[in-house]
């Protein structure tokens, strides 16, 4: 008959979630609060993907707010728990070499599930330069959708993907579909011969372009390339930054296919920069129209 010791019932409660209920005799329950948080914080996240994408933000705070609910909750009962265990007879389950099989499996089946999230569902990228400024600048995080409506690549949609000459992982805008002629003329996009057409934005530094069938966007014109023409190939997209003197885009690493977007940028979750600090307002801001 050995009595538990609160220390370490909340020892392993934090290093494992579940394990100091296992410590503690309650095996059901250490089994529930090793999967069921992540599982229910897996399964928000795919729903809001697939009905509400706008609300994917709001989901993951609540959904985090729930796992730190659940992580706190099994840490103070296992620790209760432990405190009222004077007599305890040591089941097969509460064996070291158990525990330490349950906690292994435990974190593997955990990064196994926030891998398989990032891979297939959404997945968090940083924006490290001013090629989509104004609508992206650097600082700004946001969120990739792989999955359901909101991953339809569309003109207009801003996306992450990668130029077969160039490995690393770009963000650009998709503004030529397949057979399209693509011609920028002073930063203003012609598709088949038609300009776009454009408005001064309210502050008066950039132009928002409004190619046919679209709502628009705010681009930057100046410092501009010779013109020339492209012909976006079978199944691909002619990708470009919105900043259009500063973007290493599709009008040098030719367009993309499919299969290179990664996914399709949704809300802005959160933006910081050294000199300015948290910067509020960027919150929650769209970035695919």
């Amino acid at each position: 008959m050995n009595a538990r010791k609160p220390w370490l019932a909340v020892l392993l409660s934090v290093v494992s979630p579940g394990m100091g209920l296992l410590y503690t005799g309650h095996g059901p329950a250490a089994a529930l609060f090793a999967v069921g948080p992540t599982a229910t914080l897996t399964l928000l996240i795919t729903t809001t993907v697939f009905i509400a994408p706008d609300l994917l933000v709001p989901a993951l705070f609540l959904g985090m707010t729930g796992f730190g609910f659940a992580w706190v909750t099994q840490v103070v009962w296992s620790w209760a728990r432990a405190r009222t265990a004077r007599q305890f007879s040591p089941a097969w389950y509460n064996r070291t070499w158990f525990m330490l099989f349950f906690g292994v499996v435990s974190y593997v089946a955990t990064q196994v599930e926030a891998g398989a999230m990032r891979l297939f569902v959404v997945e968090p990228f940083i924006v490290p330069s001013e090629a989509m400024a104004p609508t992206l600048i650097p600082g700004d995080q946001f969120f990739v959708i792989k999955v359901g409506p909101a991953a339809k690549l569309h003109r207009g949609s801003v996306v992450v993907a990668q130029f077969e000459r160039r490995p690393e992982k770009v963000i650009k805008r998709i503004i030529g579909l397949e057979g399209e002629r693509v011609r920028v003329n002073q930063g203003i996009v012609e598709l088949d011969g038609v300009p776009s057409p454009t408005t001064p934005c309210p502050d008066g530094t950039c132009v928002i372009e409004r190619p046919a069938g679209t709502k628009g966007w705010p681009v930057q014109t100046d410092a501009q390339p010779p013109n020339q023409t492209w012909t976006v190939g079978h199944e691909r997209s002619f990708l470009m930054g919105d900043n259009r003197g500063n973007s290493e885009d599709s009008r040098y690493l030719g367009d993309v296919h499919g299969d290179q977007v990664v996914g399709v940028a949704t809300v802005i979750w959160f933006s910081w920069s050294r000199e300015s600090g948290v910067r509020w307002s960027r919150f929650g801001q769209r970035v695919s129209p």
